[in-house]
């Protein structure tokens, strides 16, 4: 068994890298690439990050598990806009099921397929809740809680519009076919 050496390392293209090496490969610590770019943790033999964090000179931060290749695919996203992906990421690094904050405060919870939620939850800023299924960011079946108490449940248009469903109200009832 080789023995784990504690180190630092200047690559031909300038990448610093600076922690425990195995074998000539970091596997413990952290590289600075000349673009900004920083990555730190637990590297493969070949020198991807598979668990850590890269911060990337535009602001961007990746933080948790990544797959062979080096994305991604579980922890977490932050934008420089401010918006934060958490959750399970598919292999391309879209998010997959977790959770989307938005910088107005607008929370997205749930499964999605090509960063769009198509079944879970959003809590919009002002306190109103959508909840069920989803159609291009719409609800099409679920349940919709005002912040005034009103609760809508059924089947909704493109537009956000009820067609089917009930409306309940301080305790009354009223359906909608």
């Amino acid at each position: 068994m080789k023995e784990y050496k504690k180190g630092r390392r200047v690559d031909k293209d300038g990448t610093i890298e600076e922690g425990h090496f195995k074998d000539e490969h970091l596997i413990k610590g952290k590289k600075k690439y000349t673009d900004g770019q920083i990555e730190e943790g637990e590297f493969n033999k070949d020198g991807l990050l598979i668990k850590g964090k890269t911060k990337y000179s535009c602001g961007q931060i990746e933080e948790g598990e990544f797959n062979k290749d080096g994305t991604l695919i579980k922890g977490k996203i932050k934008y420089t806009n401010v918006q934060i992906q958490e959750g399970e990421f598919n292999n391309d690094g879209t998010l997959i099921k977790g959770k989307v904050t938005y910088p107005d405060g607008q929370i997205d919870e749930g499964v999605f397929d090509n960063e769009n939620l198509i079944k879970g939850k959003i809590t919009y800023s002002c306190g109103q809740i959508e909840e069920g299924v989803f159609d291009n960011e719409n609800l099409i079946k679920g349940k919709v809680t005002y912040t005034t108490g009103l609760i809508e449940e059924g089947y909704y248009d493109k537009n956000g519009n009820m067609t089917k469903g009930k409306i309940t109200c301080n305790g009354q009832i009223e359906y909608i076919n």
